[in-house]
Protein backbone atom coordinates (compact mmCIF):
# COMPACT_ATOMS: atom_id res chain seq x y z
CA UNK A 1 0.00 0.00 0.00
CA UNK A 2 1.08 3.38 -0.45
CA UNK A 3 0.53 5.24 3.07
CA UNK A 4 3.25 2.10 4.07
CA UNK A 5 6.81 1.18 3.37
CA UNK A 6 7.86 -2.25 2.70
CA UNK A 7 11.60 -3.39 2.03
CA UNK A 8 12.54 -6.81 1.67
CA UNK A 9 15.36 -8.31 3.96
CA UNK A 10 16.49 -11.76 2.34
CA UNK A 11 13.42 -14.35 3.27
CA UNK A 12 11.96 -11.87 5.49
CA UNK A 13 10.74 -8.28 5.07
CA UNK A 14 9.75 -4.64 7.25
CA UNK A 15 6.42 -3.88 7.46
CA UNK A 16 5.54 -0.65 9.21
CA UNK A 17 9.00 -0.79 10.84
CA UNK A 18 8.22 -3.89 12.42
CA UNK A 19 10.15 -7.33 10.73
CA UNK A 20 8.15 -9.97 9.35
CA UNK A 21 8.96 -13.62 7.76
CA UNK A 22 7.12 -14.70 5.00
CA UNK A 23 4.87 -17.59 5.31
CA UNK A 24 5.22 -19.65 2.18
CA UNK A 25 6.79 -23.02 2.49
CA UNK A 26 9.97 -23.84 1.19
CA UNK A 27 11.97 -26.86 0.62
CA UNK A 28 14.86 -28.12 2.51
CA UNK A 29 17.38 -30.82 2.42
CA UNK A 30 18.52 -32.60 5.18
CA UNK A 31 21.83 -35.33 4.50
CA UNK A 32 23.33 -37.74 7.27
CA UNK A 33 22.83 -41.00 9.23
CA UNK A 34 23.07 -42.91 5.78
CA UNK A 35 20.27 -40.98 4.36
CA UNK A 36 18.27 -38.00 2.22
CA UNK A 37 15.34 -36.37 3.21
CA UNK A 38 13.70 -33.63 1.23
CA UNK A 39 11.31 -31.69 3.67
CA UNK A 40 8.78 -28.57 3.49
CA UNK A 41 9.22 -26.20 6.03
CA UNK A 42 8.36 -22.39 6.76
CA UNK A 43 11.34 -19.46 7.15
CA UNK A 44 9.53 -19.27 10.56
CA UNK A 45 10.15 -23.02 12.18
CA UNK A 46 13.02 -23.95 14.59
CA UNK A 47 15.63 -26.49 14.28
CA UNK A 48 13.22 -28.25 16.70
CA UNK A 49 10.52 -28.46 14.77
CA UNK A 50 12.67 -29.82 11.79
CA UNK A 51 13.78 -32.48 14.50
CA UNK A 52 10.13 -33.25 15.18
CA UNK A 53 9.83 -33.87 11.03
CA UNK A 54 12.94 -35.90 10.70
CA UNK A 55 12.26 -38.27 14.25
CA UNK A 56 9.76 -41.12 12.34
CA UNK A 57 12.25 -40.77 9.03
CA UNK A 58 15.52 -41.78 10.93
CA UNK A 59 13.51 -43.86 13.73
CA UNK A 60 14.89 -41.83 16.67
CA UNK A 61 13.54 -39.31 18.93
CA UNK A 62 14.67 -36.08 18.56
CA UNK A 63 16.97 -35.31 21.12
CA UNK A 64 18.95 -38.14 19.46
CA UNK A 65 19.66 -35.78 16.88
CA UNK A 66 21.65 -32.85 15.84
CA UNK A 67 21.66 -30.77 12.83
CA UNK A 68 24.68 -28.83 11.57
CA UNK A 69 23.96 -25.68 9.61
CA UNK A 70 26.95 -23.82 7.61
CA UNK A 71 29.28 -25.62 9.86
CA UNK A 72 27.51 -24.86 13.32
CA UNK A 73 25.29 -26.51 15.72
CA UNK A 74 22.87 -23.56 16.32
CA UNK A 75 20.59 -24.19 19.49
CA UNK A 76 17.14 -25.69 19.15
CA UNK A 77 14.96 -22.52 19.54
CA UNK A 78 16.79 -21.34 16.53
CA UNK A 79 14.43 -19.99 13.28
CA UNK A 80 15.79 -21.09 9.84
CA UNK A 81 15.56 -17.36 8.55
CA UNK A 82 17.83 -16.65 11.66
CA UNK A 83 19.96 -19.21 9.64
CA UNK A 84 20.00 -17.60 5.69
CA UNK A 85 18.09 -20.60 4.98
CA UNK A 86 16.31 -20.12 1.29
CA UNK A 87 14.14 -22.76 -0.56
CA UNK A 88 16.44 -25.85 -1.58
CA UNK A 89 18.90 -24.85 1.27
CA UNK A 90 20.75 -28.01 3.33
CA UNK A 91 21.32 -29.70 6.40
CA UNK A 92 23.57 -31.92 8.05
CA UNK A 93 21.88 -34.85 10.25
CA UNK A 94 24.06 -36.27 12.71
CA UNK A 95 23.75 -37.91 16.15
CA UNK A 96 23.49 -35.61 19.00
CA UNK A 97 26.36 -36.81 22.50
CA UNK A 98 22.49 -38.18 23.71
CA UNK A 99 21.93 -40.08 20.90
CA UNK A 100 25.57 -41.44 20.95
CA UNK A 101 25.20 -42.53 24.28
CA UNK A 102 21.67 -44.45 24.02
CA UNK A 103 23.54 -45.86 21.01
CA UNK A 104 26.22 -47.13 23.17
CA UNK A 105 23.56 -48.20 25.91
CA UNK A 106 21.51 -50.04 23.57
CA UNK A 107 25.44 -51.81 21.88
CA UNK A 108 25.82 -52.59 25.52
CA UNK A 109 22.39 -53.99 26.28
CA UNK A 110 22.71 -56.14 23.02
CA UNK A 111 26.19 -57.65 23.71
CA UNK A 112 26.77 -60.96 25.08
CA UNK A 113 28.76 -62.48 27.90
CA UNK A 114 31.41 -62.54 25.46
CA UNK A 115 32.81 -59.90 23.79
CA UNK A 116 34.25 -61.86 20.92
CA UNK A 117 30.60 -63.59 20.19
CA UNK A 118 30.29 -62.72 16.41
CA UNK A 119 26.41 -61.70 17.58
CA UNK A 120 27.97 -58.58 18.60
CA UNK A 121 29.60 -57.63 15.43
CA UNK A 122 27.32 -56.24 12.80
CA UNK A 123 27.75 -57.44 9.43
CA UNK A 124 30.57 -56.11 7.47
CA UNK A 125 32.77 -55.66 10.44
CA UNK A 126 36.31 -57.35 10.37
CA UNK A 127 36.20 -60.23 12.97
CA UNK A 128 38.19 -59.01 15.42
CA UNK A 129 36.10 -55.97 16.09
CA UNK A 130 33.32 -56.57 18.47
CA UNK A 131 31.61 -54.41 21.32
CA UNK A 132 33.98 -54.36 24.54
CA UNK A 133 37.01 -55.36 22.90
CA UNK A 134 39.81 -53.59 23.52
CA UNK A 135 41.74 -52.05 20.69
CA UNK A 136 44.41 -49.40 19.37
CA UNK A 137 43.15 -46.04 18.43
CA UNK A 138 44.65 -44.15 16.11
CA UNK A 139 44.73 -40.14 15.96
CA UNK A 140 45.47 -38.05 12.94
CA UNK A 141 48.87 -37.91 13.60
CA UNK A 142 49.16 -41.29 13.76
CA UNK A 143 49.67 -41.83 17.34
CA UNK A 144 48.51 -44.84 19.08
CA UNK A 145 45.87 -44.59 21.96
CA UNK A 146 44.51 -48.06 24.05
CA UNK A 147 40.48 -47.98 23.49
CA UNK A 148 37.52 -50.24 24.30
CA UNK A 149 34.85 -50.11 21.46
CA UNK A 150 31.72 -49.03 23.01
CA UNK A 151 29.18 -49.83 20.05
CA UNK A 152 29.39 -50.28 16.32
CA UNK A 153 26.91 -47.82 14.79
CA UNK A 154 25.04 -49.41 11.67
CA UNK A 155 23.07 -46.50 10.78
CA UNK A 156 25.36 -45.93 7.42
CA UNK A 157 25.89 -49.33 6.48
CA UNK A 158 27.95 -48.15 3.34
CA UNK A 159 30.82 -47.03 5.86
CA UNK A 160 29.93 -48.40 9.32
CA UNK A 161 31.88 -46.41 12.50
CA UNK A 162 32.29 -47.21 16.06
CA UNK A 163 32.13 -45.03 19.46
CA UNK A 164 35.22 -45.61 21.63
CA UNK A 165 36.05 -45.07 24.84
CA UNK A 166 40.06 -44.36 25.30
CA UNK A 167 42.22 -45.47 28.49
CA UNK A 168 42.87 -41.52 29.27
CA UNK A 169 39.37 -40.49 29.59
CA UNK A 170 37.04 -39.34 26.78
CA UNK A 171 34.93 -40.74 23.92
CA UNK A 172 35.63 -40.88 20.01
CA UNK A 173 33.41 -42.07 17.31
CA UNK A 174 35.63 -42.81 14.28
CA UNK A 175 35.40 -44.99 11.65
CA UNK A 176 36.74 -48.50 11.25
CA UNK A 177 40.20 -47.03 9.66
CA UNK A 178 41.16 -45.67 12.46
CA UNK A 179 40.77 -48.26 14.85
CA UNK A 180 42.86 -51.79 15.01
CA UNK A 181 43.39 -54.91 16.88
CA UNK A 182 45.11 -53.82 20.46
CA UNK A 183 49.09 -54.73 19.74
CA UNK A 184 48.58 -54.70 16.03
CA UNK A 185 50.10 -53.14 12.92
CA UNK A 186 47.79 -53.96 10.98
CA UNK A 187 44.31 -55.85 10.46
CA UNK A 188 43.97 -59.72 11.92
CA UNK A 189 42.47 -61.83 9.26
CA UNK A 190 43.21 -59.09 6.91
CA UNK A 191 40.41 -56.88 8.92
CA UNK A 192 42.89 -54.10 9.49
CA UNK A 193 43.35 -50.93 8.81
CA UNK A 194 46.26 -48.44 8.21
CA UNK A 195 47.88 -45.88 10.66
CA UNK A 196 49.34 -42.97 8.98
CA UNK A 197 48.84 -43.07 5.00
CA UNK A 198 45.86 -44.72 5.15
CA UNK A 199 42.99 -43.89 2.69
CA UNK A 200 39.39 -43.36 4.12
CA UNK A 201 36.33 -43.12 1.59
CA UNK A 202 33.24 -41.15 2.03
CA UNK A 203 30.24 -39.75 0.09
CA UNK A 204 28.54 -40.71 -3.49
CA UNK A 205 28.86 -38.96 -6.50
CA UNK A 206 30.61 -39.22 -10.17
CA UNK A 207 33.78 -37.11 -9.20
CA UNK A 208 36.42 -38.57 -7.17
CA UNK A 209 38.63 -36.26 -5.15
CA UNK A 210 41.61 -36.40 -3.41
CA UNK A 211 42.16 -34.75 0.15
CA UNK A 212 45.50 -34.95 2.18
CA UNK A 213 46.53 -33.66 5.66
CA UNK A 214 50.01 -34.43 6.63
CA UNK A 215 50.41 -37.70 5.92
CA UNK A 216 46.30 -39.03 6.35
CA UNK A 217 44.75 -39.44 2.99
CA UNK A 218 40.47 -39.11 2.17
CA UNK A 219 38.74 -39.62 -1.19
CA UNK A 220 35.67 -37.77 -1.49
CA UNK A 221 32.88 -38.58 -4.33
CA UNK A 222 31.25 -35.78 -5.10
CA UNK A 223 28.34 -33.81 -7.64
CA UNK A 224 29.69 -31.57 -10.30
CA UNK A 225 27.33 -28.74 -8.06
CA UNK A 226 28.61 -29.64 -4.47
CA UNK A 227 29.90 -27.13 -2.78
CA UNK A 228 33.15 -27.01 -0.40
CA UNK A 229 31.50 -26.46 2.76
CA UNK A 230 29.63 -29.83 1.91
CA UNK A 231 32.70 -31.47 0.83
CA UNK A 232 33.88 -30.31 4.79
CA UNK A 233 30.95 -32.06 6.16
CA UNK A 234 31.78 -35.14 4.37
CA UNK A 235 35.48 -35.26 6.30
CA UNK A 236 33.91 -34.34 9.80
CA UNK A 237 33.28 -37.78 10.59
CA UNK A 238 36.86 -39.49 9.41
CA UNK A 239 39.37 -36.70 10.88
CA UNK A 240 40.38 -37.78 14.33
CA UNK A 241 39.27 -35.27 17.02
CA UNK A 242 36.14 -34.03 15.98
CA UNK A 243 36.80 -31.29 13.75
CA UNK A 244 34.27 -29.28 12.90
CA UNK A 245 33.55 -27.95 9.27
CA UNK A 246 34.01 -24.34 10.67
CA UNK A 247 37.96 -25.27 11.60
CA UNK A 248 38.73 -26.63 8.16
CA UNK A 249 40.52 -25.03 5.16
CA UNK A 250 40.88 -26.42 1.76
CA UNK A 251 42.87 -25.42 -0.10
CA UNK A 252 42.55 -26.04 -3.82
CA UNK A 253 45.68 -25.32 -6.33
CA UNK A 254 47.58 -23.34 -3.25
CA UNK A 255 44.29 -21.26 -2.59
CA UNK A 256 41.99 -21.24 -0.06
CA UNK A 257 38.20 -22.42 -1.60
CA UNK A 258 35.39 -20.09 -0.53
CA UNK A 259 32.38 -22.53 0.87
CA UNK A 260 30.02 -21.37 -1.12
CA UNK A 261 32.19 -22.58 -4.17
CA UNK A 262 31.33 -25.83 -6.40
CA UNK A 263 33.82 -28.67 -7.61
CA UNK A 264 32.76 -27.53 -11.18
CA UNK A 265 33.59 -23.93 -10.32
CA UNK A 266 36.96 -25.37 -9.17
CA UNK A 267 38.15 -26.91 -12.05
CA UNK A 268 37.58 -29.97 -10.59
CA UNK A 269 34.58 -31.93 -12.26
CA UNK A 270 34.35 -34.36 -14.01
CA UNK A 271 37.63 -35.66 -14.02
CA UNK A 272 38.28 -35.01 -10.12
CA UNK A 273 41.17 -33.32 -8.45
CA UNK A 274 43.40 -33.01 -5.48
CA UNK A 275 42.71 -30.80 -2.41
CA UNK A 276 44.92 -29.84 0.86
CA UNK A 277 43.14 -29.92 4.52
CA UNK A 278 44.06 -27.92 6.74
CA UNK A 279 42.69 -26.36 10.21
CA UNK A 280 41.89 -22.64 11.21
CA UNK A 281 43.95 -21.35 14.21
CA UNK A 282 40.93 -22.21 16.67
CA UNK A 283 41.54 -25.58 15.75
CA UNK A 284 45.66 -25.75 17.18
CA UNK A 285 44.04 -23.90 19.86
CA UNK A 286 41.84 -26.33 20.95
CA UNK A 287 43.80 -29.00 20.39
CA UNK A 288 46.34 -27.66 22.42
CA UNK A 289 43.95 -26.50 25.24
CA UNK A 290 42.70 -30.49 25.62
CA UNK A 291 46.78 -31.70 25.90
CA UNK A 292 47.03 -28.64 28.95
CA UNK A 293 44.09 -30.12 30.11
CA UNK A 294 45.17 -33.55 30.19
CA UNK A 295 48.78 -32.27 31.59
CA UNK A 296 46.87 -30.57 34.55
CA UNK A 297 44.77 -33.50 35.32
CA UNK A 298 48.12 -35.59 35.60
CA UNK A 299 49.91 -33.11 37.70
CA UNK A 300 46.45 -32.20 40.05
CA UNK A 301 46.31 -35.82 41.14
CA UNK A 302 50.32 -36.16 41.69
CA UNK A 303 49.67 -32.82 43.83
CA UNK A 304 46.50 -33.64 45.56
CA UNK A 305 48.32 -37.16 46.92
CA UNK A 306 51.36 -34.76 48.56
CA UNK A 307 48.89 -32.50 49.94
CA UNK A 308 47.17 -35.22 52.03
CA UNK A 309 50.68 -36.72 53.06
CA UNK A 310 52.18 -33.05 54.11
CA UNK A 311 48.93 -32.75 55.98
CA UNK A 312 49.27 -36.20 57.68
CA UNK A 313 52.59 -35.03 58.88
CA UNK A 314 52.24 -31.34 60.39
CA UNK A 315 49.20 -33.26 62.17
CA UNK A 316 51.47 -35.60 63.66
CA UNK A 317 54.40 -32.50 64.12
CA UNK A 318 56.80 -33.98 62.15
CA UNK A 319 58.33 -31.10 60.82
CA UNK A 320 59.53 -27.62 62.67
CA UNK A 321 57.93 -24.66 61.85
CA UNK A 322 60.06 -23.50 58.69
CA UNK A 323 60.24 -26.66 56.87
CA UNK A 324 56.32 -26.71 57.22
CA UNK A 325 56.09 -23.42 56.00
CA UNK A 326 58.45 -23.44 53.09
CA UNK A 327 56.67 -26.90 52.07
CA UNK A 328 53.07 -25.52 52.76
CA UNK A 329 54.36 -22.30 50.06
CA UNK A 330 55.98 -24.97 47.43
CA UNK A 331 52.27 -26.38 47.31
CA UNK A 332 50.43 -23.28 46.98
CA UNK A 333 52.73 -21.62 44.15
CA UNK A 334 52.51 -25.38 42.14
CA UNK A 335 48.77 -25.26 42.45
CA UNK A 336 47.92 -21.80 41.55
CA UNK A 337 50.57 -22.89 38.52
CA UNK A 338 48.37 -25.53 37.39
CA UNK A 339 45.13 -23.07 38.01
CA UNK A 340 46.81 -20.69 35.60
CA UNK A 341 47.25 -23.40 32.89
CA UNK A 342 44.13 -24.44 33.25
CA UNK A 343 42.66 -21.45 32.97
CA UNK A 344 44.30 -20.36 30.21
CA UNK A 345 43.76 -23.67 27.98
CA UNK A 346 40.95 -23.13 25.38
CA UNK A 347 39.77 -26.57 24.51
CA UNK A 348 36.49 -26.38 22.39
CA UNK A 349 33.38 -26.14 25.01
CA UNK A 350 31.57 -28.33 23.66
CA UNK A 351 34.35 -31.00 24.62
CA UNK A 352 35.01 -33.35 27.48
CA UNK A 353 37.61 -31.67 27.81
CA UNK A 354 36.09 -28.40 28.64
CA UNK A 355 33.74 -30.23 31.29
CA UNK A 356 37.22 -31.77 32.92
CA UNK A 357 38.66 -28.65 32.76
CA UNK A 358 35.75 -27.14 34.74
CA UNK A 359 35.95 -29.88 37.03
CA UNK A 360 39.59 -29.75 38.15
CA UNK A 361 39.18 -25.85 38.36
CA UNK A 362 37.03 -26.59 41.23
CA UNK A 363 39.33 -29.11 42.60
CA UNK A 364 41.97 -26.41 42.90
CA UNK A 365 39.56 -24.27 44.58
CA UNK A 366 39.07 -27.19 47.07
CA UNK A 367 42.78 -28.30 47.50
CA UNK A 368 43.56 -24.51 48.39
CA UNK A 369 40.98 -24.31 50.43
CA UNK A 370 43.06 -27.68 52.21
CA UNK A 371 46.08 -26.24 52.17
CA UNK A 372 44.68 -22.70 53.63
CA UNK A 373 42.79 -24.91 56.56
CA UNK A 374 46.72 -27.02 56.96
CA UNK A 375 48.55 -23.67 57.04
CA UNK A 376 46.17 -22.30 60.04
CA UNK A 377 45.78 -25.73 62.13
CA UNK A 378 49.61 -26.00 61.74
CA UNK A 379 49.58 -22.13 63.03
CA UNK A 380 46.73 -22.70 65.55
CA UNK A 381 49.37 -25.55 67.30
CA UNK A 382 52.30 -23.93 67.28
CA UNK A 383 50.36 -21.16 69.25
CA UNK A 384 48.91 -23.77 71.45
CA UNK A 385 52.70 -24.92 72.26
CA UNK A 386 53.98 -21.75 72.60
CA UNK A 387 51.48 -20.79 75.82
CA UNK A 388 51.63 -24.53 77.31
CA UNK A 389 48.31 -25.50 76.00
Amino acid sequence: PSATAVRTIGIGFIHNNQPCIHTSVMKLTVVGLGGKHELEVKAADTLAAVKAQLAPLVSLPPEELKLVAKGKTPPDATPLSALGLADGGKLMLMRSQAGAKSLQQRGKAAAPASATSANSRPLGAPPWLSIGCEVDYLDSGGERHSAVVQAIHTDDPPQLYCTVALAGGGERQTPLDRVQPRGGGGGAGGGGVGGRGAVTAAGEGPVLLSVSQGASKFELRCEPHSTVLSLKALLAPLVSGGAEPAAMRLLAKGKEAADDATVAALGMAPAGGRLMLLFKRRHHAEREGEALVQDGVARLAELRERVGKLTLRLRKRLLDAAEAQVQLGALEEELNAISLDLKNAAPNETSDAAAVRRERLAECARVGDELSAARKEHADALLGAQLGR
